[in-house]
């Protein structure tokens, strides 16, 4: 009950959020301000890493509001996806970030910073995270999903203010993350 496509699908209905950078198979980064296309595109698969363009899910994408990143590649860049919400006049943002990606938090908080929004950082996918992505996740992720990461329990999940569940636990790290998480929360 606690997937990242459900919480921030939910806050997006309520308008704490005005959209969401996540990923898609068959499109690469996508940004999308309709809650139902974030709950499609995030309810099953996860953990993608690489894509192909594949027509028919872009067409779909579009068809419902969404924005692909780079239709010729499909590729996966949630910092440049971050860049380009913003430039397409988003303020209240969204991004799911993978553990193998997470040199891309710094960038995501840069774009933050630079151009006045409120980024939402939900770390993701983080089985296999590293000592180094793990420090990452730590400075800059609002909402942490722990996967099977012992690495991750132990050392994000000591400074989280906040946890949902046990078996799959969801770290909450920052006054953000919170705020979103107990929207959720009451809506659940």
């Amino acid at each position: 009950p606690y997937g990242s496509s459900e919480i921030i699908s939910t806050c997006m209905k309520l308008s704490l959020l005005e959209c969401a950078v996540t990923v898609c198979d068959g499109a690469g980064t996508v940004i999308a301000s309709s809650s139902d296309l974030i709950q499609a595109i995030g309810a099953r698969l996860t953990g993608i890493l690489r894509t192909s363009p594949i027509k028919s899910v872009m067409k779909q994408i579009r068809d419902h509001g969404g924005f692909i990143l780079d239709e010729s590649s499909a590729r996966i860049d949630q910092a440049e996806g971050v860049a380009k919400a913003v430039q397409l006049g988003y303020r209240r943002v969204a991004v799911t970030v993978a553990s193998v990606n997470s040199h891309w938090i710094d960038g995501i908080r840069r774009v933050e910073k630079e151009k006045g929004v409120e980024v939402a950082v939900f770390s993701v996918c983080n089985t296999c995270a590293s000592e180094v992505d793990t420090d990452r996740i730590l400075a800059g992720a609002d909402v942490v999903c722990a996967s099977a990461s012992r690495l991750v329990r132990e050392r994000i999940g000591a400074s989280a203010v906040m946890q949902l569940g046990v078996a799959i636990p969801v770290f909450v790290l920052t006054k953000l993350g919170k705020r979103l998480i107990l929207a959720y929360l009451a809506e659940f």
